[in-house]
């Protein structure tokens, strides 16, 4: 996957992690089907605050604390859950026709390319720790987005369907 590996090289480049924990994550994402970060993670080659914090740097994108955040219907009926739960992203905010999305990977390019599409709005990412978000897709949708992410990959997603919660 182009974005991981983008990814990858730039936590490479500055050391992050060692050529052999990419060949190894990079393998383990290609037999899985997992997310990188959520691989780096697992994997404890580094912490969430560590992840963002450099994502941040190098993306040049804010870190938002969703600690205390309230999802505001509003919002989160711009974006299906089932695009929320595939690029493990959440609607937090709308100023005018842009759209913000917290995100824990900036580097999927394919994520921008459809959100732009479903929303028909501009789109504009902000960073937040995976497992916040995590916790803000199951709450959104009363499901596991594990699972649910898993369907839509397996699936191609366009025709799973998915009860939501009503507040959506």
């Amino acid at each position: 996957m182009v974005t991981s590996r983008l990814l990858g090289d730039l936590l490479l480049r500055e050391k992050i992690i060692s050529q052999k924990h990419l060949d190894d994550c990079l393998a383990k994402q290609k037999k899985t089907g997992d997310r990188l970060v959520d691989i780096l993670l697992s994997e404890n080659l580094t912490d969430e605050q560590s992840l963002i914090s450099f994502m941040s740097k190098h993306f040049r994108l804010p870190i938002m604390d969703l600690s205390s955040f309230e999802l505001d219907p509003e919002t989160t009926k711009l974006l299906s859950i089932q695009i929320c739960a595939k690029y493990h992203i959440m609607p937090v905010g709308k100023r005018g026709e842009t759209l913000v999305v917290a995100t824990s990977d900036p580097s999927n390019v394919q994520c921008l390319d459809d959100v732009r599409f479903h929303s028909r709005m501009r789109v504009e990412q902000v960073l937040a720790l995976p497992s916040v978000i995590r916790s803000f897709l199951e709450r959104m949708g009363g499901l596991d987005i594990g699972k649910l992410a898993e369907s839509i990959n397996n699936e191609g997603g366009e025709a799973l369907e998915v009860t939501s919660n009503p507040a959506m």
